[in-house]
């Protein structure tokens, strides 16, 4: 199937932007309603109810995205795409409703929408549904979604989905972001890690923090050696300090 009628809910715009040019470049036919909120999405339920493909972040600024889902009827597929864990995204995927893991890729993508051509009449998983919403409300801790960072006399939020890796260079942290842009953050790798979710993030050594989805490659030089190479590509060599590559293998493989 064609999907031709798209909804996206997104409330970064940058984010969106990118996801419309991804959809347009998979299904250049398609056309791509995007609503950034709750409100937004409930005061347009038609576009809701007669859409063939739904993208939607799960964390809105106004709430859940499922409040959309259980006050409006759809039958199309709906693709999550968001940063929550790993673990969930396995659950979604076992059981027929496809999810999406910040930062989208383009090989991801086309695969959530050959998944959701294969879900078309399929009946609604509500038991599952269900469950991931009550998982996310019981998690009362909550992370960052985006940096302020200064350029020049301005400040310029990024988000942290964008963030490829966190550096520490004496007392100055940059953020390298997919753009391959540097910014100074106002913060120390300490309370960077505080603020971001562990299951996303992971500091390797004193110097990085890396980001889990732009890890492209882990070498093993012996049991207690271990280099990171990321895409976008990084100009130094990440190594895993030897103190912490047990616990970065947990973490790697979705233990921690």
């Amino acid at each position: 199937m064609k999907f031709n009628r798209i909804v996206l809910i997104e409330d970064e715009q940058p984010a969106a932007n990118k996801m419309k040019r991804m959809l347009q470049k998979s299904l250049p036919n398609c056309t791509v309603q995007h609503f950034s909120n709750i409100e937004s999405a409930l005061a347009n339920g038609a576009a809701i109810t007669n859409a063939e493909l739904i993208f939607s972040d799960i964390q809105l600024t106004d709430g859940l995205c499922f409040d959309i889902f259980e006050q409006l009827e759809t039958t199309a597929p709906i693709i999550f795409t968001t940063a929550y864990d790993n673990f969930m995204a396995e659950a979604f995927n076992t059981n027929g409703v496809a999810y999406l893991l910040k930062p989208i890729l383009a090989n991801k993508l086309e695969k959530a929408i050959k998944k959701a051509t294969n879900l078309m009449g399929a009946p609604r998983h509500t038991n599952l549904f269900d469950e991931l919403k009550k998982s996310i409300l019981g998690n009362s801790k909550s992370y960052k979604s985006r940096f302020t960072v200064k350029v020049g006399d301005h400040i310029k939020p990024i988000s942290v989905h964008d963030i490829v890796l966190f550096k520490a260079e004496g007392r100055t942290v940059y953020a390298y972001l997919q753009s391959r842009k540097q910014y100074i953050v106002d913060y120390t790798l300490e309370e960077v890690m505080q603020m971001t979710n562990p299951s996303l993030f992971f500091r390797v050594n004193r110097s990085f923090v890396l980001q889990l989805p732009y890890i492209t490659d882990v070498v093993m030089f012996s049991s207690s050696r271990v280099r990171i190479e990321t895409q976008p590509t990084f100009a130094n060599e990440i190594i895993v300090s030897r103190e912490r590559v047990a616990n970065f293998k947990a973490w790697f493989g979705g233990d921690l």
